[in-house]
């Protein structure tokens, strides 16, 4: 039986998880069947070990490693938990160690209006996706789900749904909630997602067709498409504010981070670019 199979459709239909990601998973699955010499239900924890040993000494980074681990942790629980053929995870207590975090990507506020003076050219609906994800620091997920009753017209405010659903209210520019309103009136909705699918309204659109669209606003702006994303515009919100003198709390609370340490990363971001300023700008540096 593939089991291989079985989980690429599982992660497809219950878990709907995106393309990129299943792709993800299953590159790596791919990689450790290569990599061993028994069936996928008779693999041990020293297969698993070993495999790691592997990759690690073929110069794959540490976030790679965690990754393709990560997937096999993943494909193990679901031959446990939805095949029930296997009665413990090979997986279980094999650890990597600790992810390198890099520091964040984030854009120049010049770069930013240049993507959203080109995004205008290209229609209100992709201004939109550049005012959206840059002024609520939103993820791409949270943006792409929005519906026309999460829009609070006379408060200027918009409620977006974060990891484990969990809500929050964040301000957005009276500017956005004019595009908004031009936007709903063009394209005739009063409810459901913003942004419905093209060949299905009663799904939104997805975080793919977000990515190529932003992608194709930064070609035409000019600047290296490697460096904008629909996640950068997040990362250069939270940057931005606390280049502005933002509390790092309140900044916490826009992104919806459950620890403040994960907001605190962007301190080391805001501290760099005072650093370089300081040695441009002042004269005793």
């Amino acid at each position: 039986m593939n089991y291989a199979n079985r989980f690429e459709t599982h992660m497809r239909v219950e878990k709907d998880l995106s393309d990129n990601t299943i792709s993800n998973y299953m590159r790596d699955l791919g990689k450790f069947t290569d990599y061993i010499d028994v069936d996928l239900i008779d693999v041990t924890p020293d297969h698993v070990r070993t495999f790691i040993s592997h990759l690690s000494k073929n110069g794959l980074k540490r976030n790679s490693i965690n990754r393709a681990l990560y997937s096999l942790k993943s494909f193990y629980k679901y031959l446990n938990e939805v095949e029930g053929v296997i009665q413990a995870s090979p997986t279980d207590g094999i650890k990597v160690g600790s992810r390198e975090k890099s520091l964040p990507k984030f854009l120049s506020k010049e770069d930013v209006l240049r993507l959203l003076e080109t995004a205008s050219r290209e229609g209100v609906r992709s201004r939109l996706y550049v005012e959206l994800l840059y002024g609520l620091g939103g993820r791409v997920a949270e943006v792409a789900a929005l519906r026309v009753e999460d829009i609070d017209f006379e408060g200027n405010y918009i409620r977006l749904r974060g990891k484990g659903n969990k809500e929050r209210h964040n301000p957005i520019h009276e500017s956005c909630i004019q595009l908004i309103r031009q936007y709903i009136k063009d394209i005739g909705i009063t409810s459901g997602f913003l942004f419905p699918h093209r060949f299905d309204k009663a799904r939104h659109v997805t975080r793919e067709a977000i990515f190529l669209n932003i992608k194709k606003i930064a070609d035409k702006a000019g600047i290296d498409r490697s460096l904008v994303s629909p996640h950068v515009f997040r990362h250069s919100f939270a940057t931005h504010l606390l280049d502005n003198g933002c509390d790092m709390a309140i900044v916490q609370e826009f992104l919806g981070h459950e620890d403040i340490s994960t907001t605190k990363i962007y301190a080391k971001v805001t501290r760099g670019n005072k650093s370089n300023n300081y040695k441009k700008f002042h004269p005793l540096a």
